[in-house]
């Protein structure tokens, strides 16, 4: 199989731009885009495991239940009123009757149902009331940066700024990078 040699060298041109000119060049890069994606992934988790962000989804789902069996008590209600009338009208058959039976069950289930979830939502908006603000979400960023935003790091260029009573703590907790 012949390949076309212009098809050849777009693809060593571009793998050549990816790569840079060294393989080691795109290693970094692959490790800077690992610590991004693993940043990223160790923030998700953060934020899913946070107490008030999980206190919040669930009084979310509690409002959702709750407006959902009420659609079910206000739909099966007015199916009752519509057969009632329909009774009322034509005379009480066995249809209509079996069919009054099955909405009244439906109505008792939504209701039952509604009442559970109103408990259910009141706890969870207790909960959340009771729970501090969820933290703000914080961006991953690349390597490079992270010794500029955590500037507070120690290195040991910045010992000479520090009092000497802060150099001790600073040197057995590991942080001076020796």
């Amino acid at each position: 199989m012949r390949v076309n040699p212009a098809a050849r060298a777009l693809t060593n041109s571009v793998l050549r731009g990816a790569a840079g000119r060294r393989p080691a060049v795109a290693m970094s890069r692959g490790v800077e885009t690992v610590a991004l994606v693993s940043s990223s992934a160790a923030e998700f988790l953060r934020v899913r495991r946070d107490p008030a962000e999980m206190a919040l989804r669930r009084r979310r789902a509690a409002v959702r239940r709750s407006n959902i069996w009420g659609a079910g008590v206000v739909v099966g209600t007015a199916g009752g009123t519509a057969l009632t009338v329909g009774i009322v009208h034509a005379g009480l058959t066995a249809s209509a009757m079996f069919s009054l039976v099955l909405v009244a069950a439906l109505v008792t289930w939504c209701l039952l149902g509604l009442i559970r979830s109103l408990k259910d939502l009141r706890r969870w908006s207790a909960a959340v009331a009771a729970l501090p603000p969820p933290q703000p979400s914080r961006r991953p960023v690349a390597a490079q940066i992270h010794t500029v935003i955590a500037g507070w790091i120690p290195t040991p260029t910045a010992f000479g700024s520090w009092c000497r009573c802060c150099r001790p703590t600073v040197t057995r907790r590991g942080c001076a990078g020796t």
